[in-house]
């Protein structure tokens, strides 16, 4: 997968996120107890993206309606991001992320998952990858201009707003896209290992 160089700004950032940076990516904006509505509960199972996910995504989109009611070209680059980001959000919430609802059944031997619908939402999110990563061309471009503005500006409180859009991008790229590649191929094993399984079981 490509990658992407914004400028000075962000160009201390790291490339490669671990797993504890990934993990407060998706818990810091959680705040203190009581501020959010508490998680559903689905079953270790479900096909569904993760409720943390949809938390941060809901707290990114917080920030960039803040950035919106700016009247000067900070104001014009985030309506550009947004123009972008929402949909793009949409289809990462109802499509790609879902399989990550499985990690934690599969990981725990869940036998309810259905691995067929699952590896079938998996193949579908692949043959996405490429429309989805353009996207990201775009949104890094806006970002850009973003970054551009609050500095001839003297805004610096939106740097704080591209920084945390970049670093959304790069998860995606570095760690859930490819994660979500892993859980297919994971349960494509698992179903090819079956027919073996039950062959050595009649013997």
């Amino acid at each position: 997968m490509k990658t992407h160089t914004l400028g000075p700004r962000i160009t201390g950032v790291r490339a490669t996120v671990s797993l504890a940076a990934f993990l407060a990516a998706w818990l810091a904006p959680l705040g203190a107890a009581g501020q959010e509505p508490a998680p559903p509960q689905p079953s270790l199972a479900a096909l569904e993206t993760p409720h943390a996910l949809r938390m941060e995504d809901r707290h990114l989109r917080d920030d960039l309606a803040r950035a919106l009611k700016d009247q000067e070209s900070v104001g014009s680059a985030a309506k550009e991001i947004e123009r972008i980001l929402l949909p793009h959000h949409e289809a990462r919430e109802n499509l790609v992320f879902r399989p990550l609802g499985l990690l934690r059944g599969l990981a725990q031997g869940d036998p309810g998952v259905d691995r067929a619908r699952a590896i079938a939402a998996v193949e579908q999110i692949e043959r996405e990858l490429p429309k989805f990563e353009q996207e990201h061309r775009a949104i890094y471009d806006a970002n850009k201009r973003l970054i551009d503005a609050a500095t001839r500006e003297h805004k610096p409180q939106y740097l704080d707003l591209s920084d945390r859009i970049w670093m959304h991008m790069r998860l995606e790229e570095e760690v859930l896209y490819p994660m979500v590649s892993l859980v297919g191929r994971y349960l494509k094993l698992q179903e090819d290992a079956r027919p073996q399984a039950t062959s050595r079981a009649t013997r």
